[in-house]
């Protein structure tokens, strides 16, 4: 019997499976890397938000009851232009890598620094492995 058979491999409702417009899959990679710039602090009646815009720090005047609803107000702020934000590029790199390549998860997790050749514009992708033998790396 085929190992992959044995997992259900073929057996995925197509719904399962998100398909993404080319798009899509740029504005993801866009806020894979992205963080709001700022803090949460507790006070004594909730929680307080500190942010930065423009490069200042400031002070939301709203208490929030939940540490959950300030950091979901963080980021609001951060998604509609109120917060400034931070980007790890590499995070862009390696999704825009992984959805154009068609590598799985194993692989892209497997990736080393040595395995770019940036002047060669390569990457090496080595066999996943599982307890010595060729794994599928889903």
């Amino acid at each position: 019997m085929d190992a992959s058979a044995a997992r259900g491999a073929g057996d995925e409702d197509a719904a399962e499976r998100p398909v993404l417009t080319v798009r899509q899959v740029f504005d993801l990679a866009e806020r894979v890397g992205r963080r709001p710039i700022g803090n949460i602090r507790k006070v004594p009646d909730g929680y307080r938000l500190r942010f930065s815009r423009n490069g200042e720090m400031r002070t939301s005047p709203e208490r929030y009851a939940t540490r959950q609803e300030a950091e979901r107000a963080l980021w609001k702020m951060a998604d509609v232009g109120r917060a400034d934000c931070t980007h790890d590029r590499r995070f862009y790199a390696l999704l825009l890598l992984a959805t154009f390549s068609s590598l799985r998860w194993g692989e892209v997790t497997a990736l080393r620094r040595s395995d770019l050749d940036l002047e060669a514009r390569t990457v090496r992708i080595r066999p996943c492995m599982s307890n010595g033998q060729p794994a599928s790396c889903c």
